[in-house]
């Protein structure tokens, strides 16, 4: 594969085959940076186009780098044309589930601790406050990284 990126678009040529597409019809893109490799989303109206290149088959660090490159062209394009309706979509830590997700769990964490016996407070009080610890921490921390 080869891409070639600018100020306006990207095109991705497949062997003989090629696609281009044009920032302007953009609604949404994202990347994901997975634990196998980036994962590149940019959907439209009319398309989603998804692509990402599997670090069991090839090296993956190229396609990272373009990713990064993409999502600032992407973030510098819809500054430069004032397009308020390109989003560019946050991590799932930034959505309004992960909060209400947080949140059910630590009332289930609260209301598990104040209907065990006192044997049992102990184990759940110090499993269970590293377990709120943990998902609260990693939802602080990456609520505002758009790129994870």
């Amino acid at each position: 594969m080869i891409a070639k990126l600018n100020e306006i678009l990207v095109e991705f040529q497949f062997g003989d085959e090629s696609r281009i597409v044009n920032f302007i019809e953009l609604t949404s893109f994202k990347v994901y940076f997975g634990k196998n490799s980036p994962v590149l989303y940019l959907k439209s109206k009319d398309n989603n186009f998804k692509i990402y290149a599997n670090s069991n088959f090839c090296k993956t660090e190229n396609f990272e780098i373009f990713c990064k490159d993409i999502i600032v062209q992407l973030d510098k394009f819809k500054i430069k044309n004032g397009n308020i309706n390109l989003i560019h979509e946050g991590s799932f830590f930034a959505t309004k589930k992960a909060l209400i997700i947080n949140l059910l769990l630590s009332l289930l964490y609260l209301v598990s601790f104040y209907f065990e016996t006192a044997s049992l407070r102990v184990g759940i009080g110090i499993g269970g406050g590293i377990y709120l610890f943990t998902i609260w921490t990693i939802y602080l921390t990456r609520r505002k990284d758009k790129s994870h």
